[in-house]
């Protein structure tokens, strides 16, 4: 499922696996379901404001950027008050909803190309 150059849209998996990716706009909610899903929240470019990820499963989904030459060195994540918000270079790039960054803040759950 890919959400393009929207912004506030609202995109829902189902039992399996599923895949969002978001390549820019911004405040994009994304709920995955059950399944081992991949949000991909950067695609080439960052987003205009942070997208949302309200049901991420630690050890299980993975969150994905592309196209931005970074890492997860390169990644600051820190506790917001809607949960963990994920930032590079000065810039909000997803909240994870009702996690700690502690929770997030692991180099397995993310993909990086």
């Amino acid at each position: 499922m890919t959400v393009g150059h929207a912004k506030s849209e609202r995109v829902f998996g189902a039992e399996g696996a599923d895949r969002f990716f978001v390549t820019s706009g911004g405040n994009n909610i994304m709920t995955g379901g059950a399944g081992a899903d991949q949000f991909w929240i950067a695609s080439a470019e960052i987003p205009d404001s942070a997208n949302i990820i309200t049901d991420f499963f630690s050890g299980e989904d993975v969150i994905g950027i592309a196209g931005l030459g970074i890492g997860f060195d390169d990644l600051t994540i820190t506790d917001g008050d809607l949960g963990a918000v994920i930032s590079a270079n000065g810039s909000d790039l997803a909240i994870v909803t009702n996690l700690s960054a502690d929770l997030v803040a692991n180099q397995d759950y993310f993909v990086f190309v």
